[in-house]
């Protein structure tokens, strides 16, 4: 995530996250190998990377709980 993400429509930041969270998933399915791999050209494993989607996906879904509760 970038350094902005608390701007712009929390639904839309959730989706984007979720797409981000699908593309790491998938390409571990497609190119096989360990959660524990460092894919090319990245600086973290592929489950660390996982792990920091995922907390931003949870991050933007708290945030459009609170913009509906709010």
């Amino acid at each position: 995530m970038g350094l902005h993400k608390d701007e712009g429509a929390a639904a839309a930041a959730l989706a984007e996250e979720c797409g981000e969270v699908v593309q790491i998933i998938s390409k571990y399915y497609r190119f096989g190998g360990s959660w524990d791999d460092l894919p090319p050209g990245k600086s973290q494993t592929r489950w660390e990377q996982l792990e920091s989607e995922m907390a931003d996906l949870f991050y933007q879904w708290e945030r459009l709980k609170a913009t509906r509760e709010g």
